[in-house]
């Protein structure tokens, strides 16, 4: 497993467009990088939504899917991974971060969150996220996801000094 860069963060915090850009960055200075999203990935995997997935089996089985395929992209040539909102809550998936990659959290306000899932009219697709009927109980369904994750965003980031 050679190391690579993996962002954090909350769901709609912008993990998916940061590794994308970092990866355009990299590659146009010459040093080509491919880059993966987690979720994108698991659902490619499975042949089905991440809400179906969520649907069928609940939680639980999404989680089993998505510990092993982070398992395997670390063994891959991926150079960027964007995980998973809920990614690194579970404790295998946290050290494995933390010892195979060099991880970046995008601590982006809750607001900010709020307001990009809401415009883009696809909560359902989110499953902890889709009993929201309003973005302020989006707000606050994802404050509460906030609140149990901090801790092992914090974890995994490396410290830039």
């Amino acid at each position: 497993m050679d190391q690579i860069i993996s962002i954090a963060g909350m769901p709609g915090s912008g993990k998916s467009c940061a590794a994308k850009e970092l990866a355009a960055q990299l590659s146009a200075s010459g040093h080509p990088a491919r880059w993966i999203d987690l979720d994108a990935e698991v659902e490619r995997r499975a042949g089905k939504s991440l809400a179906r997935i969520f649907a069928e089996g609940g939680e639980p089985a999404f989680r089993s899917l998505e510990k092993a395929t982070l398992q395997d992209i670390l063994e891959g040539d991926i150079s960027i991974l964007a995980l998973g909102g809920g990614t690194l809550e579970d404790k295998e998936n946290l050290e494995l971060v933390k010892k195979y990659s060099h991880c970046i959290w995008l601590d982006t306000p809750l607001e900010t969150i709020a307001d990009r899932l809401w415009a883009q009219g696809n909560i359902g697709k989110r499953p902890l996220l889709a009993s929201a009927k309003t973005k302020k109980e989006l707000l606050e369904l994802l404050q509460n996801l906030y609140n149990t994750r901090k801790a092992n965003y914090k974890a995994a980031a490396k410290e830039i000094r």
